[in-house]
Parts: C-alpha cells; structure tokens; sequence
C-alpha cells in the first residue's frame, strides 16, 4: 500500500503539465471511476460477510479491512485520473477501453456470486 501511495505521489506531481479531457474522455474516465466504485462497494461487501466470500485481488489480500479497501480504491480512482490526463492525446481512448471493460465481466460475476451493494 506504501508503494501505491509513493506512485500516486509521483504520478500527481508529474500531471501539473497535462492537457485538457475531451469530452469522450471524460466520459471514459467518468465510466471508469463508476466501475472503481461499483468494485469497491463489492469489496466492502465482501469485507463484511468475510465467512461466505473472500476478496481475490492480490494488494488486497483475502481478507482485507474496510479501511484499506477504501484507501486502495481512492488511490486507484486518483491514480487513474491522473494517468489518463498524462498520457498523450492519442492514447488516452485505448487506456480508457482497456481499464473499463474488463471490469464489468468481474463485476457481473461478483453479482452472480450474491455480492450486492447496499447503501
């Protein structure tokens, strides 16, 4: 988690020079950030009933506590904002695909599996 942190550190400190969102990018990292959400809502799902499921994300570990969840999917979030506005212009569409789509397969499972989120 100290080297998630010390990256995004990094990372904020090299976007002071970015360019402006399009707004199909700010649509792609808007999709983006709502699909980090929806995981971190399962997450903490997951958190709360630890004797039916487990977490499977690696940083996470199986059993991880609400507050590192937490942490871990700002740090994502801001992280990812972040690279998007960093990356040239040409390559910010396919780095929103590929951080957006194969989320929504792993959400749906996580519904299949009876991880719903509650407010």
């Amino acid at each position: 988690m100290k080297k998630l942190l010390l990256l995004t550190l990094i990372l904020l400190s090299s976007t002071a020079i970015s360019e402006e969102l399009s707004k199909a990018e700010k649509v792609g990292e808007l999709s983006f950030q709502v699909v980090n959400f929806i995981d971190m809502m399962q997450t903490i799902e997951i958190v709360q009933h630890d004797d039916l499921y487990y977490e499977t994300n690696p940083i996470l570990g199986k059993h991880p506590q609400q507050h590192e969840v937490i942490a871990y999917f700002m740090i994502r979030g801001v992280m990812h904002y972040h690279t998007t506005k960093w990356l040239p212009e040409k390559f910010r569409i396919p780095w929103l695909t590929i951080t957006v789509l194969p989320q929504i397969p792993l959400i749906e499972h996580n519904h299949n599996l009876g991880i719903r989120i509650t407010f």
